[in-house]
């Protein structure tokens, strides 16, 4: 078990360390190996079977994955803009900001500019917002009245997908 300290009280918990897939009759291989957690039981490193690390930056106040970096320890980011950018997803009043969340993983790209960087922002109780995949190309997601996926947009704001709901008789 992991023994974790807040305050005056300390947890114990148990972590997923590796997962295994087998091939034909060949024996167990290890798909993923889990390095890292945080006190709260979330995911923050795994190793891949090829030896590449993969960091998790969490928030909205540990919802969601708001960034995945390939190629880099958690340890090895850059303290004060994790911080910084953890303080700005966690945000639940007028503050909030979602250019702020994508101006803070710019300055991560800039700051490991060998990690491949992916990442997400959120409407907490809606859905994703934003998706900004490795290479910096952004999609956005639309939601309608009912809180219901209904476009995606691309970064020249073209719609990928739309959707359209209808109601059955």
């Amino acid at each position: 078990p992991v023994k974790c300290r807040s305050g005056l009280i300390t947890y114990s918990y148990y972590n997923l360390a590796d997962t295994k897939i087998a091939k034909a009759d060949l024996p167990l291989e290890i798909e993923n190996e889990y390095t890292n957690y945080s006190c709260g039981g979330k995911l923050l490193e795994y190793k891949t079977k090829d030896g590449v690390y993969v960091s998790q930056i969490w928030g909205y106040n540990g919802a969601f994955v708001i960034a995945e970096l390939h190629g880099i320890k958690y340890s090895e980011i850059n303290a004060q803009i994790l911080a910084n950018l953890i303080t700005a997803a966690n945000k639940t009043d007028s503050t909030y900001n979602e250019n702020t969340i994508r101006n803070l993983v710019n300055q991560l790209r800039t700051a490991h500019p060998n990690a491949k960087i992916k990442s997400y922002t959120f409407n907490p109780l809606v859905g994703m917002t934003s998706m900004t995949d490795v290479n910096g190309r952004d999609e956005f997601y639309e939601y309608d009245n009912f809180n219901r996926l209904y476009r995606i947009k691309d970064h020249n704001s073209l719609i990928l997908k739309e959707y359209n709901y209808n109601y059955k008789n």
